[in-house]
């Protein structure tokens, strides 16, 4: 049986690992909010490498710009992942925001995803839809990645002298697309905005719950940027269930727990009670009936 001075001395260990991992986390990447003309240029251009030119899923009208947007930027709010040492732009991620004047077309999801959920704009209006989350290309080059890594918590068991500087941050940093995850939830608390539509590769699904990240899928997988799995999240019951789940990508996620206190102090939304609450049983149980 452990000792008090056994267990405080596990738990001091652990604090100090869980403190020099998201030191080392935020000494190699920086997220940016692209709220100016020159950094959603950057945004713009990262997405056009990789869903125009690398994976041929959009065809952007602004070919000669070497940029990627649609329809839904104008409402949305983006960031951008910096690799420090180099000054690349290494990620980027946008957070879509409800449209009170046409709630049941303000998100991507809406045109591919037919789940009753989404047609009720009472509800609608405390989520907001992740999208166009991608990495460069160079901060992904392992065998099977897809538009963000092969897995979130996968340790590469590459050597890094047969890649270079950047299998290092791989190896080391194995959260690298988190401080955007982080930082789109963040932004979504802010407009107390509690659950997060999303269309995620189907592939990193696995990679999701590997995190602890609860979700509540919403319909089959759709023939959409090389099949994605649409799914909802609650943000404050994925960073419950995180916490336990991989502290490490917690710490990241929650910058070291500022992000929980916020959703704790959000009002709790519990979607998956109320998909099926009495005031809304009726109109989804006829949807599904067609």
């Amino acid at each position: 049986m452990q000792t008090m001075m056994e267990s405080l001395l596990e738990a001091c260990i652990h604090s100090m690992r869980l403190r020099s991992f998201l030191s080392a986390y935020h000494k190699t990447f920086e997220v940016i909010k692209a709220d100016t003309p020159e950094l959603k240029a950057r945004v713009y251009n990262l997405r056009y490498r990789v869903y125009c030119e690398e994976y041929s899923y959009e065809n952007s009208a602004e070919d000669e710009r070497e940029m990627e947007f649609d329809e839904f930027d104008s409402r949305a709010i983006h960031f951008l992942l910096v690799h420090r040492h180099s000054g690349a732009d290494a990620g980027t991620v946008r957070l879509i925001l409800p449209d009170p004047e046409a709630m049941l077309s303000s998100f991507p999801i809406q045109k591919f995803c037919d789940h009753p959920f989404l047609e009720i704009p009472e509800r609608l209006c405390h989520v907001g839809e992740i999208s166009r989350f991608c990495m460069a290309p160079e901060f992904r080059k392992r065998p099977g990645d897809g538009l963000l890594m092969s897995g979130y918590a996968d340790q590469d068991s590459i050597d890094g002298h047969h890649e270079g500087f950047l299998t290092y941050v791989r190896r080391k940093i194995a959260y690298t697309p988190a401080g955007l995850l982080s930082a789109v939830l963040e932004e979504a608390m802010k407009h107390e905005l509690s659950d997060c539509l999303w269309m995620v590769e189907a592939a990193h699904v696995p990679s999701l719950k590997g995190i602890g990240m609860p979700v509540h899928i919403l319909g089959p997988r759709l023939n959409y940027h090389g099949g994605v799995q649409p799914m909802i999240f609650n943000i404050k019951a994925a960073l419950d269930s995180m916490h336990g789940a991989q502290p490490y990508c917690w710490e990241i996620i929650s910058d070291s727990g500022r992000l929980q206190e916020m959703a704790d102090r959000l009002q709790r939304n519990r979607w998956q009670d109320r998909l099926l609450d009495p005031l809304y049983c009726e109109r989804i149980l006829s949807k599904l009936d067609h």
